[in-house]
């Protein structure tokens, strides 16, 4: 029995990478695969596929997880309105989610992951100092600007509906007021804050594979000659990692001598395995710098800068190879960013990264059914992202709740955590409260506001769960010592300043105390109250008389007993709210 066309496309491929083929190979055994063992031909009947007794979420618990994953905050009680009168509601706010704002936040979200472009901004390989023209920025607002450059450009190109192949192709970069300056980039300061420009020094001009943080972010030695940049790339972008190859060492190449080394890439079978795609590859970078210490910065724009012509082969006497993508010639970083948006590997990785983020599973264990079929739609829609981010979240894959059999429940990813940066977005609205810190009067104002949440240098992200882009490169979704403290602190700091906000203000003004004020004690009105406050904090909505309700006015009773302060009492309950599993988790 036959295969759809293209999931049998993506797994003839996937053998052709595995065995680690140059590209012009790669597509003839593809196509020989395709057409000659019948894989090209659709099936001529569907298979039995037995019942499965996995359970979706409701359209209501849906809409949460998908406004969770997509913006980082509850819907609002509006929404859920919608959606209980009718579950087409649901694909009509979805695509009001991925027009937001905040679906942008999301994507730089998504890609600073794969791309572990946020390391701490204080130490090496960040660490640009607040020197000459931005001597009036703190340290950790310049490192921010300069490492949200090709971040902001992949949003550009997303929040834009241009095609995605774009972010390797664009003619353009963006900068801010302030990479402009360290990178020496053109910049009209009457325009808007990102704002496209060109790198002019001959480079051209490729999207991220352009972008100066990207060679500084990924450094190299001179006997390195680009490998950690070149497999950075391919792991990234076409989530093929030279590293991940079982290769028999050869332990008689005397690797401490760069001469022998050099050879032996060449002539040693068990390193040419490896070496013969790589090194090509890595040779599209010989024009960059290899080394730079952000922090010995004299001032802007950076004097070397990071890119120099013939920096490797002239300067520092590196024999580089003849540039080549797989087996397919290329000269500039231009003609690397055609062949990596020609590359059939690019458009599935995408469709595996979109998966692994929104679905909580490592990259490595996305069914490769589910990515071949999300390739193949992304593909067929001008490789628009929006189109294959909402494939994921409308997937039953997505919606998943639970299974009844123990067979289908293992493996089965039922429920999603808040990363610290949603936790963060969340908080914010539903309370207005933002956990910052200013070290600015400590700091003779080296460093200014820190967001706490979403900063892994002096903040809590790590301890909350997320990544710091060079230590740790994988979210955390279980519950440990430092996420719980991390949730519980964050609980309190938001319930207290939301509580003494909302009472201090009119009914309309309030984020999430609209019926009640410190003297209100009609059960039935602090029911109510309690009851928008399930719908608002976990996307819930519940009677007034129902059993959670019941268990929140039991708390709120007995808090307002003990304190007697109905402020204290409130507190209390939102603490317990924000703390709870069901808002840490959707």
């Amino acid at each position: 029995m036959g295969l759809p066309t293209s999931i049998a496309r993506g797994m003839c491929l996937g053998i052709c990478i595995a065995k680690g083929l140059t590209m012009p190979r790669l597509v003839a055994l593809t196509a020989i695969l395709l057409l000659g063992s019948g894989c090209a031909n659709e099936t001529e009947s569907d298979p039995v596929v037995p019942p499965s007794s996995v359970v979706d979420l409701t359209p209501e618990q849906h809409l949460v997880r998908a406004s969770m994953a997509l913006r980082g905050t509850r819907p609002s009680l509006e929404e859920l309105d919608r959606v209980a009168e009718s579950s087409d509601a649901l694909t009509e706010i979805v695509d009001e989610y991925l027009a937001s704002d905040a679906f942008g936040r999301t994507m730089r979200r998504l890609h600073s992951e794969s791309l572990m472009l946020e390391p701490d901004w204080l130490y090496y390989p960040a660490g640009f100092p607040n020197v000459g023209a931005l001597a009036d920025y703190d340290v950790a607002t310049v490192n921010q600007s300069v490492m949200q450059a090709p971040l902001r450009l992949i949003e550009s190109v997303v929040m834009e509906d241009r095609a995605y192949t774009e972010i390797v192709t664009a003619d353009h970069t963006l900068a801010d007021p302030i990479s402009s300056v360290v990178w020496g980039l053109a910049y009209d300061p009457s325009g808007p804050e990102w704002q496209a420009t060109r790198y002019e020094d001959g480079r051209g001009n490729a999207g991220i594979l352009t972008d100066s943080w990207m060679y500084v972010r990924y450094q190299s030695t001179a006997s390195n000659a680009n490998r950690q940049r070149a497999n950075a790339i391919s792991r990234s972008l076409l989530c093929y990692d030279f590293l991940s190859r079982d290769v028999e060492l050869d332990t008689s190449v005397d690797v401490a001598d760069p001469n022998a080394v050099q050879a032996a890439v060449v002539a040693n079978s068990a390193c040419a395995s490896c070496h013969q795609a790589l090194d090509p590859l890595a040779s599209f970078f010989k024009d960059m710098l290899p080394l730079f210490v952000p922090q010995d910065a004299p001032g802007y724009p950076l004097d070397p800068p990071v890119f120099i012509p013939g920096v490797f082969e002239i300067g520092l006497g590196v024999e580089m190879r003849q540039s080549s993508y797989f087996g397919l010639a290329g000269e500039s970083l231009e003609d690397l960013g055609q062949l990596i948006a020609d590359d059939p590997r690019f458009s599935l990785c995408a469709a595996q990264r979109f998966y692994s983020y929104f679905n909580q599973v490592p990259l490595s264990e996305v069914p490769f059914e589910a990515a071949a079929a999300l390739q193949q739609g992304f593909i067929d829609s001008g490789f628009n992202a929006k189109a294959l981010t909402k494939a994921v979240v409308m997937s039953h894959d997505f919606s998943a709740s639970h299974a009844e059999t123990a067979e289908e429940a293992e493996g089965l990813n039922g429920f999603r955590r808040a990363r610290p940066d949603e936790a963060a977005s969340m908080i914010d609205d539903l309370t207005g409260f933002r956990w910052e810190t200013d070290l600015g009067p400590y700091t003779e104002g080296m460093i200014g506001v820190i967001d706490l949440p979403r900063d892994s240098m002096l903040g809590y992200r790590v301890v909350g769960g997320g990544t710091d882009s060079m230590f740790v490169t994988v979210d955390t979704f279980t519950d440990n010592a430092g996420t719980s403290l991390f949730v519980r602190s964050f609980a309190e700091q938001a319930a207290g300043y939301v509580v003494d906000s909302d009472l201090s203000v009119a009914g309309d003004a309030r984020k999430l105390l609209g019926r009640v004020d410190a003297q209100t004690s009609d059960e039935a009105t602090l029911r109510s109250q309690i009851a928008d406050l399930h719908a608002r904090v976990f996307g819930t909505v519940v009677s007034v008389d129902s059993p959670e309700v019941d268990a929140t006015f039991d708390l709120y009773q007995a808090a307002r007993v003990q304190s007697g302060d109905a402020a204290r009492a409130w507190k209390t309950v939102l603490t317990a709210l924000f703390s709870d599993f069901r808002a840490g988790n959707y």
